[in-house]
């Protein structure tokens, strides 16, 4: 591990050899596992060392693993301010502004990166990713196929674009994708109900490999999308009916129902408002995410 510290001491600056034990100490801890701990540990160095670019970007890292994005975003900003050439600063920039769902900063923070790694890889496909979200599909689908053009096999690449390709109605492109797709990954959840869809062949059941990929893909952002954007309140609705017509099945002396299954239950929206008067409260769905259901 090299030193970030100069042995000569600045005025006023802590010890130099205490620092490289800070450092030291925060990178153990950040790799196994602590990520707190090292969030700490380099705070103790930058009050020192304020403008020590590795530090900050290490405390950005730390910060977004503790999935306290909007920090790791004023974090990784600052360290960008002595490091303005760095395109890991700037990917992990986009990384944490997607996360905190700021998906228009995020695309401008993956085109710097871009700037200074034109072909790399995981710069495109999230900042594809952005675009498409950001409601910029034009832009999301040039940046797919850039990408596929360096990398023709990428099976998410192929996908997205392929996706994109029929919501824009360029039909033979969307064929070609898709077809491309499954001659590379023939199990792939969905492409197969997609293909047939757009060649008149779809059946009236979407297989259920589809429908699990379809949510998996869209948990992240599930309820921002439903509750926020769409109004959703089916599962208030639902328990206001209950309430009001005192159904719901056998309740035990607390008042309290026996049982419920919550099925297709997604990120448990229902099961939060059900939650208070069930006894065994049980969710059930398809999508294998792990934060589908929470609490269930």
């Amino acid at each position: 591990m090299s030193k970030i510290i100069s042995e000569q001491e600045r005025p006023g600056s802590a010890d130099a050899e205490y620092m490289q034990r800070l450092y030291t100490q925060a990178v153990a801890a950040h790799e196994g596992g602590d990520a707190r701990k090292a969030v700490e540990l380099y705070g103790k160095i930058l009050v020192h060392f304020p403008d020590a670019d590795l530090i900050l970007y290490n405390q950005g890292l730390a910060l977004f693993d503790l999935e306290r994005f909007a920090e790791a975003v004023v974090v990784f900003r600052q360290a960008l301010q002595f490091r303005q050439d760095d395109p890991d600063t700037w990917y992990n920039l986009g990384l944490a502004l997607k996360q905190d769902w700021r998906y228009p900063e995020a695309v401008e923070a993956y085109k710097q990166a871009l700037h200074l790694q034109p072909d790399d890889r995981d710069v495109l496909f999230n900042l594809a990713n952005c675009c498409r979200e950001s409601g910029e599909r034009d832009q999301a689908a040039a940046y797919y196929a850039r990408l596929l053009a360096l990398d023709p096999d990428n099976v998410s690449a192929l996908n997205n674009y392929a996706y994109l390709c029929h919501l824009r109605h360029d039909y033979v492109q969307a064929e070609q994708l898709y077809e491309r797709l499954l001659q590379l990954q023939p199990d792939h959840p969905g492409t197969r109900h997609m293909l047939a869809a757009l060649t008149g062949k779809a059946t009236g059941t979407p297989e259920n490999a589809y429908v699990c990929d379809l949510f998996d893909q869209y948990s992240d952002t599930f309820e921002q999308s439903l509750v926020g954007e769409l109004g959703y309140q089916v599962p208030e609705l639902l328990f206001d009916l209950m309430c009001r017509t005192r159904s719901g099945g056998e309740k035990d002396q607390e008042g309290l129902v026996s049982s419920c299954l919550d099925l297709g239950c997604g990120t448990g929206l229902a099961g939060k408002v059900f939650d208070g008067i069930c006894k065994h409260l049980v969710g059930v769905d398809l999508s294998v995410r792990e934060d589908a259901c929470p609490g269930s």
